[in-house]
């Protein structure tokens, strides 16, 4: 019963000795532990490994009040969907969002308010748009963005409200192993920083994709930004890890991402899958690549909290008769969600490697192509359309009252 007669050990030597006894920080404990304090069988309930606690004395371990049950994690509590202000900096109660049921992967919408921006851009109820294939050197930062900036200025000249960019457009998509040095990816904040800089007088949304560095890992992202300040950052859920893809060898999921913010150019950055931009009057949401081709895609539940237009920046290959059923996709998803679909894919110049890019660019409203990209082009190009807002609202409202499961009974 003297502990510290026997030899004492480190904690993390904790061992089953003849199947009887234990090896605690304290020294060597007998058979018998009625005499072991409360505080000292905890610890020995929470430090011993599984496969043996059948090997230990039960009768005593009982008796003293010690349990060998698996300790439930503790459910982190779900942040109350609100949203961010820019103007103020402050998060307010969200009544669009509070309406949208999250699922275990989405853990909060966040609206981030654009009203004053897009208004002005709205004309009876129409919003032009813009998807834009830039010419890309891999792993040219600063070339891709002085191209990402040509083609904001002919968006904002056009005056498109909203424009967005391929799938890690600021670097390129087919970096490979690139991504794991540190050189790029400063590279890639810097460019981004410069580009802020450069087109902070331009009224446009931009939406562009980049490595993002968050909490130790890496993210494939979409980047939102206007006149000068990034608002917004949404990691991409769905890494495809099959056939010519293996991104998880670099990226994250988004949905692993456990944080609300990053910081990206000196600025702290809403960060998360469960980012909506907009208000009530217009709201859109943004999905990358691989998270349109699965079940239920984000856009989906997107859709459902309010968003009326989609935006997916991606970069994917092309294969014998993929095209098609890619097109299939955005009209069906467009019509499903109730809202128009923005599909913007690299071009030329990522196919450096076993993979060939199309640059595919395409636009849909509500179940109908309203136009897209001319393919295999060595050309940069510019789809603008223009989407009917009020019908679409007008629309979701409606069908989504008359299916409602509290209105059907």
């Amino acid at each position: 019963r003297d502990l510290h007669s026997f030899p004492t050990r480190r904690s993390s030597d904790l061992a089953i000795t003849q199947g009887k006894a234990v090896v605690t920080k304290t020294g060597f404990v007998s058979e018998s532990f009625s005499f072991l304090t409360r505080q000292e069988r905890t610890e020995i309930a929470r430090n011993v490994p599984p496969l043996h606690r059948e090997n230990l004395p039960r009768n005593d371990l009982t008796n003293s009040g010690l349990s060998f049950r698996p300790q439930k994690q503790k459910r982190r509590r779900r942040p109350a969907h609100r949203s961010y202000d820019l103007r103020t900096g402050q998060t307010q109660p969200c009544a669009a969002a509070e309406k949208f049921q999250s699922s275990t992967r989405y853990s909060a919408i966040f609206v981030i308010l654009l009203s004053q921006i897009i208004a002005k851009a709205m004309d009876f109820g129409f919003l032009r748009i813009a998807a834009a294939i830039p010419s890309v050197q891999v792993a040219g930062c600063r070339h891709n963005v002085s191209r990402i900036e040509k083609l904001i200025r002919q968006a904002a000249g056009r005056q498109a409200a909203l424009v967005a960019f391929p799938e890690l457009a600021v670097t390129g998509y087919t970096c490979g192993d690139l991504f794991t040095q540190r050189a790029l990816l400063d590279g890639a904040e810097s460019a981004l920083a410069d580009l802020l800089k450069s087109t902070s007088d331009c009224p446009t949304v931009c939406i562009a994709g980049m490595p993002v560095a968050a909490g130790n890992r890496l993210y494939n992202t979409a980047v939102v930004f206007c006149r000068g300040r990034v608002l917004g950052i949404v990691p991409k859920t769905y890494l495809p890890n099959y056939g010519e893809f293996y991104e998880s060898r670099w990226f994250a999921s988004g949905a692993d991402f456990d944080g609300d913010s990053a910081t990206l150019c000196g600025q702290r950055i809403p960060m998360s899958t469960g980012l909506l931009f907009g208000d009530d009057a217009l709201c859109f949401g943004i999905e990358l690549c691989e998270d349109l081709w699965v079940p239920v895609p984000p856009s989906s539940l997107q859709a459902a909290a309010g968003a009326h237009l989609i935006v997916n920046l991606s970069a994917s290959d092309e294969m014998a008769g993929k095209h098609a059923y890619l097109r299939s996709l955005v009209e069906q998803q467009s019509a499903r969600a109730m809202s128009a679909y923005l599909y913007c894919s690299a071009g030329f110049g990522e196919s450096t490697t076993d993979m060939v890019f199309a640059g595919n660019a395409l636009i849909a409203e509500n179940g109908t192509m309203l136009g897209e990209s001319e393919r295999f082009s060595f050309d940069e190009q510019l789809l603008i359309r223009e989407v009917d807002i009020e019908r679409l609202q007008d629309r979701k409202s409606t069908r989504l009252n008359s299916s409602h499961p509290s209105r059907s009974r």
